[in-house]
Order: C-alpha cells, then structure tokens, then sequence
C-alpha cells in the first residue's frame, strides 16, 4: 500500500478540527503567512477567540510559549483535545518532559498520546474546549490550583 502523503494528513485533520469549530459556532480563519498559527477560530456570539496551531501527536516547542497558542492534536482516532500550548509546557515540566534530551537540545517535545499524556490532557477535550464558557487554565495557574469558574474564554479583546 502507498504512503499517504503528511500535506494531505494534516489538511484532512484541519478539516477535522474545523468542521467541529463549525459545529459550536466558530468561523474558521486560515493565516496567508505560516508564523506559528496554522488557523484561527472565532465566534461572534460571544467573541471568543483560538489562536490554534495543529499538531499530529501532542508537541510542545519553546518557540510557541508565551504566544497565547492553542494545541489542536489527537488523542486517538476520534478524540482531540484544544488546549493552551503554555498549560501544556507547565504540564509537561511536572512530568519531567522538560528535562528531555528532545527540549533541551531541540526546544520542542513531541509524542504519540501515552496514557500519561492523556491524563494531563482531561478537561481540554475538543467538544468540550469549544462548548465551554469558560476556559479554566488559560491563565496559566500552577498545577496545584483549582480552576477558577471565574476565568474567562479568550476573546479578541483579552
């Protein structure tokens, strides 16, 4: 059997994580330059606001921390998570991921979804990142707070 080519992959799974976008509101942007933002989702109703960059396995990279950067990656076939690039790193350093050969050196991270992975990823599901109200670690809270309620979405205006 042929390989398929990684440029179709990765626009099948864009298509992917946009018509799900579609599905709870968003419209899609797609940047005419690649910096680091592979598509934009935005809804009117309640001006929220992802800045995503998308990914075939859970990455994170030092050139992306501090840019308000959204993951979009699989967990497996059917399940993807949207979670804030920032959260991830923070994650990651309690795990030890941090201190990898692959950060150190590289700057960047990458991993199919090991259990662990997984785990640190509950809560940033896509479905429920796009259907939530609020979204909990977008502030960047240590890992031993307990989300806030009060913490609000992303907006064009944050």
């Amino acid at each position: 059997m042929e390989k398929v080519d990684g440029r179709l992959i990765e626009m099948a799974n864009r298509h992917l994580v946009i018509t799900r976008a579609l599905q709870h509101g968003f419209n899609a942007f797609l940047p005419v330059v690649d910096q680091g933002i592979d598509l934009i989702l935005h809804r009117e109703a309640d001006n929220r606001l992802f800045k995503v960059q998308l990914k075939s396995r859970w990455t994170i990279a030092k050139k992306y921390l501090g840019r308000d950067l959204w993951i979009a990656f699989p967990g497996s076939a059917s399940d993807w998570y949207l979670m804030p690039h920032d959260r991830m790193v923070q994650a990651a350093g309690a795990l030890r991921v941090t201190d990898s050969q692959s950060w150190i050196e590289k700057g960047s991270y990458s991993s199919l979804p090991t259990p662990r992975l997984v785990s640190i990823s509950k809560g940033f599901e896509l479905e429920k990142t796009l259907n939530d109200n609020t979204i909990e670690w977008h502030q960047q809270q240590s890992l031993d707070e307990t989300p806030s309620t009060s913490d609000s979405a992303p907006t064009l205006n944050s």
